[in-house]
């Protein structure tokens, strides 16, 4: 292993690390923190769950701001950015007293997370990786189900034997103590920036690709974002709603924490799997595969008093969030690497808009019909369309606009990657 390649690796641990602490920890277990707030406030479910809202909300409108951000700064200084405004949001949020504090608070860290997430840790796979780039993009993402697992507990131990102040506290701690020094001392967006580094900047004018405005006249960006938008939606409309589906079945009460536990755990093997899968078979084909096999395992929901059925849902836990990396590798291949960040922000709000109103879709059709079984219907539906639109994408429709001299030399610049 060379040199170079041993920093890509480098960098991959810590882009691992920040989605453990960034999603797996600030976000994915908001949760933790609902009963601990109710108690001290005397907030309902209903108010005590709207700062979540207003996080998603931010983190997905902060998302493109980022993409623009990371092609005119290295991902160092925006990945610390958005490190720093999160961690100061839960500054602010362990010292709340106030519903309007809290909120406050949440606002921050939607914006740190949307900033310092998925965008730039994409942006910077990409730049860095060519032959395994989806391995490499599956072990980083594995890192927001790794933190789910082992900051559950953790932060459940830490509020019920202190409160939830300090629980706030110790993720506040490990981003501005921990990550945040490493991604200024680790993370670069590309290897071959090293001179545009030293002067702050690193340029992707080079590199082959559609410009932003050409790119939202092309077919392929607009086929990503619907694909985008309903993988979002159906993800948290299923999952969010799966205690109460499977309570209203019969279950009992640790089933549901149990399947959940089981979900999340199958997705720190599934994405460094599906990451080198993708690799062999290529972005547009495994993410039709995905969407087919995810649309299957919603539609197995209606018999799921049968356990093998609720089993077959579980089992897509394997898969859950692999769409992630397979949308940034087709964005690659469909629009280019010219402003890679730019059009991975957008069409990564996309996903996270879907991703908010999803609950709430499962919500309301659950109240129409006194039943999931429609809800769960029409969010396979919605990864069946996701499947047809991937279909439709257009490998290389970036190169129908760049003469085939100039192609040849970007090509080969963009190459020079591990």
């Amino acid at each position: 292993m060379t040199k170079l390649e041993r920093q890509g690796w480098v960098i991959i641990a810590v882009l691992s690390f920040a989605l453990f602490l960034l999603m797996g920890a600030a976000y994915d277990i908001f949760g933790i923190f609902l009963v601990p707030l109710q108690a001290h406030f005397g907030w309902n479910s209903a108010k005590s769950s709207l700062p979540f809202t207003a996080m998603g909300l931010v983190y997905a409108a902060s998302m493109p701001a980022a993409g623009w951000l990371l092609d005119r700064f290295d991902a160092r200084f925006v990945m610390a950015a958005g490190t720093g405004v999160c961690g100061i949001g839960f500054v602010c949020a362990s010292a709340s007293n106030s519903y309007a504090s809290i909120m406050a608070a949440y606002v921050l860290i939607g914006i740190g997370i949307g900033v310092a997430g998925y965008v730039p840790i994409t942006v910077v796979i990409t730049n860095w990786f060519h032959e395994r780039r989806g391995l490499a993009m599956g072990i980083a993402l594995s890192g927001e189900f790794l933190g789910i697992m082992v900051m559950a507990p953790v932060l459940t131990r830490a509020i019920s034997t202190f409160d939830w102040r300090a629980g706030y506290l110790i993720i506040a701690a490990l981003m501005l103590v921990v990550l945040l020094p490493l991604a200024l001392g680790v993370v670069r967006t590309r290897p071959s920036a090293t001179q545009a580094l030293a002067r702050g900047h690193g340029s992707s004018d080079d590199l082959p690709g559609m410009e932003v405005r050409e790119a939202l006249r092309s077919r392929s960006f607009w086929m990503i974002a619907i694909a985008q938008i309903g993988w979002g939606c159906a993800i948290t409309g299923l999952f969010m709603h799966l205690p109460a589906y499977m309570a209203g079945l019969g279950y009992s009460s640790g089933a549901a924490p149990l399947a959940m536990s089981v979900y999340a755990g199958l997705g720190i093997v599934g994405q460094p799997l599906a990451g080198g899968i993708t690799d062999r078979l290529g972005a547009r084909t495994s993410l039709i595969v995905t969407f087919s096999l995810l649309a299957s395992g919603a539609v197995s929901l209606a018999w799921a008093q049968h356990v093998v059925f609720l089993s077959m849902y579980i089992a897509t836990g394997l898969i859950a969030n692999t769409p992630v990396l397979m949308t940034s590798m087709l964005v690659a291949d469909c629009l280019g690497l010219k402003r890679f960040g730019s059009l991975q922000g957008l069409l990564g709000s996309a996903a996270q808009f879907g991703a908010a109103f999803g609950p709430e879709l499962s919500g309301l059709m659950f109240d129409a019909t006194n039943s999931y079984v429609r809800a769960f219907q029409l969010l396979a539906l919605l990864q069946a369309v996701g499947a047809v639109a991937a279909f439709a994408c257009i490998p290389g429709e970036y190169t129908r606009s760049i003469p085939a001299p100039a192609l040849a030399e970007q090509a080969k610049q963009s190459s020079q990657s591990p």
